[in-house]
């Protein structure tokens, strides 16, 4: 069994864990909504 300060240690790095790919995952969505506008910008201009 862990101590508490292992588990509180491994609480830590999950949390950490977790921020990275929430960080990532916004990232990627911003990414794929700055693609959507820029090609409706491009099919404005084309009408």
């Amino acid at each position: 069994m862990k101590s508490a300060h292992e588990r509180e240690q491994l609480i830590k790095d999950i949390n950490v864990l977790l921020t990275q790919a929430y960080d990532s995952t916004l990232d990627e969505i911003h990414a794929l909504l700055k693609r959507i506008d820029d090609v409706e910008l491009k099919v404005s201009y084309l009408r």
